[in-house]
Parts: C-alpha cells; structure tokens; sequence
C-alpha cells in the first residue's frame, strides 16, 4: 500500500513539474519565450553531439596516422644520412636506396611503399600513376645492400572495347 502511494504521490509532482514547462501554464511572455527557445535548445543539443562525435577515432583512423608518422619519420632520417653497408642496411638506409631510385627514374606520378622487413632482405613496392599501380619491387639483401629489382607486369587489359549487346 505504502508503495502504491509513493507512486501516486510521484505522480502528482510529475504533473506538476510538467505543467510548469507547458507554455499553456505559463504567461503570454514566458510562453513566447519558451516557444522560441525550444529550437535554440535543440540546436545547442545538436551541436553538442557533433562535436562529441568528431572527437572519435577509429582504429582505422588510428592507424592511418601511426603509418603517416613513421613515413615522415623515415623520410627526415632520410634526408640526414648517407648508406653505409659495412654494418648492414636499416630500415631508413633501405628508404634512402628507395627514394633514390625512385627520384632517379621517376617518370610520372608515382610513389612507393615502406620497407618491408622479410627476414635476411627488404622489399619496397614501387607504384605508378594515380591508381598506384605496382610496377616494380626492390629487394635490398640487409647484410651488403645487394638491390634486386623485379619488374611486375600490369594487369591484362582487353585488346578491343566491349560491344554492346543486340537488342
């Protein structure tokens, strides 16, 4: 019983509290302002929203800007030192064989990926044009900075247009 009447007694200050935000229950200047602050409200709420949620990242997003990070870390350190194979090739000795090759034969647009590490070697990717098309590989041997460079081929492309079909 005791709880029945809670809830009703809840109830009752329910009521009474919302009648107090209903612009019928207000003056005619209260209710005016109330009706045009009701979009303003709405409008802080949402930018409030927004703005919390452009806050977010994504691991995707994370890991965009750690591979970014290292790519700029790696072209700095490129710039400041000279390749000494005597003590073997490291990862910024085998980006500066890169970055020279590819500024040495560069055609076009075009670009290159990290090195790889592949244990006794590593590999960088050379692409080609705007759709980043791999066109070559360089394996650098770690221990003397022997280069290999394989040349890939480019995907098949048809020899003719497609004809349409008959109707």
């Amino acid at each position: 019983m005791k709880t029945i009447r809670r809830c009703l007694v809840t109830l009752r200050v329910d009521e009474r509290v919302a009648r107090l935000f209903r612009p019928s229950a207000l003056p005619p200047a209260a209710a005016a302002y109330h009706l045009r602050s009701a979009p303003m409200k709405l409008a802080i709420i949402c930018v409030i929203l927004v703005a919390s949620l452009a806050a977010c990242t994504t691991p995707e997003s994370r890991q965009r800007a750690e591979i970014s990070r290292h790519r700029q870390y790696l072209e700095d350190q490129a710039r400041v030192i000279t390749v000494d194979a005597t003590d073997g090739i490291s990862e910024v000795e085998a980006y500066k064989i890169a970055l020279d090759r590819f500024n040495a034969y560069r055609i076009a647009c075009g670009d290159f990926s990290t090195p790889v590490d592949l244990g006794d070697y590593w590999r960088v990717t050379m692409y080609s044009g705007y759709a980043a098309i791999p066109f070559e590989e360089i394996l650098i041997r770690k221990s003397d900075g022997q280069t290999t460079i394989t040349k890939l081929k480019f995907p098949n492309l048809p020899d003719q247009h497609p004809q349409p079909t008959p109707r």
